[in-house]
């Protein structure tokens, strides 16, 4: 039925225009939220930009929880009042523990209505997390860390319109960028104000050594109580040139220094060293400015400033105990706290010894604090050192403590321009150094630190400040009446950060070259992994996804070295290894879409949805690894050319490297050189190095990024274009990154020599907590008891006692100095002990800028990576002392206590052999060196690869490398060997990898090298020139023995019957093939034929199509090709071993499940008459 009504009266018509008013305003509300939002009602704010984090973490281009008590803040400003919602775009995880990465937003103190971080999307995901009527002006957000659970957040939006930033690409919403406010920290004094000394003021005393001249200089407080003032000059020349004495050049005055003692009362808990960084659980406070506003918030509980009660002891009276050196007191204003330090200057060098001590008046935990010089600016800095975290001009925004456990390198400097020198550009460096007698000789641990460092004072001035002993931690716990003791180094350099490391690697801490061989050569341990790839069994390979396993994530193979495997076959001539290895490689390479693999992404860490499935572009690696599989396959398959390039520019690959383009453009310049292509890579290069190199990053990285990936700039293929060009400045360029890459590498404890021991497994067993990780669809750790996998993220994590034999051996060979770190998050392991890793896959670049710079300096890093660390594949992190690797079979029987990851394997393959190769180059000055193609593109895994073209031994220009220990071999592991075989030559290239001179004998198979029967070898060593040599005859039971010395190498030549090596073969002339079945469910697919240069092709069929029960039946046209089947996904074929004339013509049949069977057309791949 319809109603009708009568009009309405006037009395209720005029009632009624309060609600249109009030609909008006809606529409018009409406209208206005519709309305396209703009800078001045949208602001995108990135947390990322706040310096008052607390304990969030910043990483990239994010923040990430601490899982302790946190708040970020920081202002913003209004330019319109309204209503305004609020969006957070976090991370979620559906699959690991959804909704429990949870924040909450604040804006002037008051929480939003929702939390953020439970969304329910997988990974980032924009949420509306409530509304705030704000004023025009300055208001107060906050982030607080509700959860303290792995909280991540990359934005926030606030806007007056209704804009839902889902619906817009992320790149978009930059357009309304806001810089926020930051509050500034209101600074405590510790001090009074000093009356500095005067012009002409007679020094208290002074310590001088060839270098400086340290003085001390009576100074005044504002009360007029006597303080020491310290001031270093810098001299021309050492003290006893003539004429003495020197004059000085520059002087700096670092004021007067005041030890600061830290106590906390031994009731309340004493530290947590369950982060990255320590904590102290604190009820301070810290106040802090924001546009006037004073706002007082609790103390980041990492400042190690405000992890107890701290008393400053100004120096107030000094002693000389003899030349060398003086004695100062230090004492509080307040209180009758008093300490002394003894400051002792060695005969030459920057650095200063300072040892402290203090009685103290109650039972409690102490720690003694210095800051070193005076605080500088930020603005004023040039770079800083205190790695892993902070490097070029990055800095903490707050205090927080690095400890000695956690640094490669245990110091902490600054460099700023010189305020003294006659050239104000140059450099002066100011630091703290631990003192290398007070470090543990344990492994490093969470808990077990002597010292900290600090970058930041305790105003938040940039300030370089040792702490010792860690407050809270081992030693500080002092009775009343003991003492507290702690030493620690002090530097002011007039020279930059990197040279000032230098001294502290060489002077404190001997860092020397101190490795030799321990069980294998190198070359027996590349023969050996090369063995342990090949065991379908031992190396975790997968031949139904073609690669190897990902022990992070079940049913998963990564390659993350795929040129080794073409490399290794080519290298020891092995058609099998190439047919069981290479072969399924580059299937997977044309087929998948990124360097890991699995049928799919759920509950998987490394595939997704996009990359879960046959793919025909791989989007992963870049034009390097193209041109070396062309390469390395002999240039036979000239398709392969069409991958390598993108419209004749390099692929852009999207993947972790941070590989520049311009590396991409050289690997085209391998392929295909001239002079045009060289212009561009140096155009490229130059224009890349200026950017980097005045990028003067100032963002820390955080504790979740690679450290020689994201750190600092990519400079492995720099040494490259400068051995083509010998542009200058291509090497310095390299030595200026390659500081950062050897900050990272641990120069202690130093290497103890011989004859010092040490005892492994005390008691006869090993205890801790390791990760078991996964194979295939289980948990799986070899000699671990296997466990079902339950496919969550996170790893299954047991306790172990494994019953190991106690032993002792020399104590150099278990020590961690030359190994590096993955990131700094994995540095911290289960069991709390650190994990260094065994995969320094920059050994061998540094040992080509060893020779390109003429500095040993490099080398001794290079060695010290990489001799003597194992006997096979060794395994990946290290956390303790044991000498497991040491065992050529250990990766096959276990126990596992360095984590296998089956994926590493090629890529330490790789690490071995460019190592051997360019240590043979690089000791003859290049008259040994052989092509290369460069594996690129996965981390920082970046190694020349060998064997695809011949090179040059000596007087040989056309020599195949060779490693085969059937056909030669050394008898101790001293001593490394490579083959090389010409037409009518064969080479044996020797090196000396021990400590001093070492005896080989070398052992030659005649018929497998096919050297002459009776033929006596030319020797060529280290003392002679390339075309000169001496005889050597074998021994009676046809061996041949050589002494070698330190560093020293040489080369047996013997005359062979003529033999071409890898013959010379047709280049193939079938493309591949695309296909399109008419039923679509099959996708699209793609037939190769592929030339090996071994004198065979193969045929390798895939769809990208995923039908649930499918069958694929290859129907030959002839006899050209097997038939073949395949009935489950990936759908894929391969034939290998087919003549290289032979045509291929074949059919394939698809069927599924109801519906009718079809046939693809004829598909031809003819091969070569």
């Amino acid at each position: 039925m319809i109603h009708t009504k009568p009009p309405a009266s006037p009395a209720t018509a005029f009632a009624i225009l309060p609600a249109l008013a009030l609909l008006l305003i809606a529409c018009f509300t409406a209208i206005v939220r519709a309305a396209a939002p703009t800078p001045a009602d949208t602001l995108l704010i990135e947390p990322e930009t706040f310096t008052a984090l607390g304990p969030w973490q910043r990483t990239g281009d994010t923040i990430q929880s601490a899982n302790m008590p946190a708040i970020a803040f920081a202002g913003f400003r209004v330019a319109q009042p309204g209503d305004y919602q609020v969006w957070t775009r976090s991370q979620d995880f559906p699959a690991s523990q959804p909704g429990t990465r949870r924040f909450r937003i604040k804006i002037d103190e008051t929480p939003l209505a929702r939390e953020s971080g439970a969304h329910g999307h997988e990974g980032w995901h924009w949420e509306h997390v409530g509304s705030a009527r704000l004023d025009a002006g300055t208001h107060l957000l906050e982030i607080d860390d509700t959860a303290r659970f792995y909280g991540r957040l990359e934005a926030i939006l606030i806007t007056r319109t209704g804009l839902d930033p889902n619906t817009q690409p992320r790149a978009s919403l930059n357009r309304f960028h806001h810089d926020v406010i930051q509050p500034t920290r209101v600074a405590a004094v510790d001090d009074a104000a000093i009356t500095p000394p005067a012009p002409d003021a007679i020094p208290l005393a002074e310590l001088r050594n060839a270098d400086i001249v340290i003085r001390f200089l009576p100074a005044r407080a504002a009360d007029g109580s006597p303080r020491i003032w310290r001031e270093t000059v810098f001299l021309n020349s050492p003290a006893s040139a003539s004429p003495p004495p020197s004059v000085p050049v520059a002087s700096v005055a670092a004021g007067v220094e005041p030890l600061l003692l830290l106590s906390r009362d031994p009731s309340v808990a004493p530290v947590s060293f369950s982060a990255w960084f320590p904590s102290w659980p604190t009820t301070a406070q810290t106040d802090w400015d924001l546009e006037g506003r004073r706002l007082r918030r609790p103390a980041d509980a990492r400042d190690p400033f405000a992890a107890g009660d701290r008393t400053s002891l100004p120096p107030v009276a000094l002693r000389v105990i003899d030349a060398s050196t003086v004695e100062l007191t230090y004492r509080s204003a307040s209180t009758s706290l008093g300490a002394a330090a003894r400051w002792t200057l060695p005969a030459a060098g920057h650095i200063v010894r300072v040892e402290t001590s203090l009685t103290v008046p109650a039972d409690a935990f102490y720690s003694l604090a210095f800051g070193a010089g005076p605080a500088s600016t930020r603005d004023n800095i040039t770079a800083v050192q205190l790695p892993p975290l902070y490097q070029l001009r990055r800095l903490p925004d707050e205090p927080v403590l690095i400890t000695s456990s956690f640094t490669p390198h245990p110091l902490a400097l600054i460099e700023t321009r010189s305020r003294g020198a006659t050239d104000r550009a140059s450099p002066v460096t100011t630091g703290v150094i631990a003192d290398p007698a007070a470090l543990t000789r344990a492994w490093p641990s969470r808990t077990n630190p002597t010292h900290g460092f600090s970058l930041v004072g305790p105003a938040g001035e940039p300030h370089p400040f040792v702490f010792s002993p860690v407050l809270g931690g081992d030693g500080s716990r002092i009775a009343r009446s003991q003492t507290v003791r702690a030493a620690w180094h002090i530097v002011t350099a007039p020279l930059p950060w990197s040279d000032v490391m230098r001294e502290s690697d060489t002077s404190l801490y001997q860092l020397e070259d101190y490795r030799e061989p321990v069980s294998a050569s190198l070359s027996v341990q590349a023969l050996n992994i090369i063995d342990l790839i090949a065991d379908d069994r031992a190396s975790g390979w997968d031949p139904f996804l073609k690669g190897p396993a990902n022990i992070e994530s079940p049913d998963t193979v990564t390659h993350a070295a795929p040129l080794m495997y073409f490399s290794a076959a080519r290298l020891t001539r092995d058609a099998g290894f190439y047919k069981k290895r290479a072969l399924p490689t580059l299937e997977y390479l044309l087929s998948r879409p990124g360097a890991h693999f699995a049928l799919t992404h759920e509950g998987n860490l490394y595939v997704t949805r996009a990359t879960a499935k046959i793919d025909f572009k791989n989007v992963f690696f870049g034009s390097a690894i193209w041109q070396g599989v062309d390469a390395l396959l002999g240039e036979l398959n000239p398709w392969l050319r069409d991958y390598a390039a993108d419209n004749g520019r390099p692929l852009r690959p999207r993947n972790n490297s941070a590989e520049p383009e311009w590396s991409g453009l050289l690997a085209l310049y391998r392929q295909n050189p001239s002079p045009e292509l060289l212009a561009k890579v140096r155009y490229e290069a130059n224009s890349w190095i200026q950017r980097v190199q005045t990028l003067n990053a100032t963002t820390t990285r955080g504790i979740q990024p690679f450290y020689n990936v994201s750190f600092y700039p990519y400079w492995w293929d720099l040494l490259d274009l400068y051995e083509i060009t010998d542009d200058t400045r291509y090497r310095d360029a390299a030595r200026q990154f390659a500081w950062q890459t050897v900050a990272g590498i641990w120069v202690t404890p130093p290497a103890a020599p011989p004859p010092a021991t040490a005892t492994l497994y005390p008691g006869g067993h090993i205890t801790g907590s390791y990760y078991i990780w996964w194979l295939g669809n289980d948990r799986f750790r070899l000699g671990w008891p296997p466990r079902a996998g339950d496919r969550k993220h996170h790893e299954a994590l047991v306790p172990v006692d494994l019953p190991v034999p106690e032993k002792t051996v020399p104590a150099w060979v278990v020590s961690p100095v030359g190994l590096g770190l993955e990131q700094p998050i994995s540095w911290l392991t289960a069991a709390h002990q650190m994990s260094n890793i065994q995969l320094s896959s920059w050994a061998a670049n540094l040992l080509r800028l060893s020779v390109a710079t003429g500095d040993d300096y490099w080398r001794t890093f290079a060695r010290n990576s990489i001799i003597g660390r194992g006997a096979s594949y060794p395994g990946y992190y290290l956390s303790d002392f044991v000498d497991f690797m040491h065992d050529p079979d250990y990766p096959k029987k276990g126990p596992d206590l360095t984590s296998f990851y089956w994926h590493h394997v090629p890529v330490h393959l790789a690490m071995v052999v460019d190592y051997l190769v360019t240590d043979a180059d690089t000791r003859t000055g290049g008259a040994i060196r052989f092509p290369y193609a460069r594996q690129q593109g996965y981390v920082w895994f970046s190694n020349r690869i060998y064997g695809g073209q011949p090179g040059r031994v000596l007087d040989d220009n056309a020599c195949w490398p060779w490693l085969d220990r059937r056909s030669f071999s050394v008898d101790t592991p001293k001593v490394d060997y490579l083959g090389a075989r010409s037409r009518d030559k064969f080479h044996v290239v020797l090196l000396n990898q021990a400590r001093g001179s070492a005896t080989a004998r070398i052992f030659i198979d005649p018929a497998r090298t096919g050297i002459t029967p009776g033929s006596t070898p030319r020797l060529r060593t280290t003392t002679d020139s390339a075309d000169t040599g001496t005889p050597l005859a074998a021994d009676a039971d046809g061996r041949f023995t050589l002494p070698l010395e330190r560093g020293g190498w040489a080369v047996l030549s013997f005359d062979a019957r003529p033999d071409d090596v890898w013959p010379a073969l047709p280049p193939l002339e079938a493309r591949p093939v695309k296909i399109t079945p008419t039923d679509t469910a099959w996708g699209e697919g793609r037939a190769f034929r592929i030339r090996s240069p071994y004198g065979t092709d193969s045929l390798y069929i895939a769809l990208s199509g995923r039908p649930d029960g499918g069958k694929v039946t290859l129907l030959p046209d002839d006899d050209s090709t097997a038939p073949a089947q395949v009935i489950r996904y990936p759908y894929e074929l391969s034939q290998a071993d087919i003549p290289l004339s032979r045509d291929l013509r074949f059919r394939l049949r698809l069927e599924r499940p109801g519906q009718p069977a079809t046939e693809t057309p004829l598909i031809s791949l003819p091969g070569t008459k």
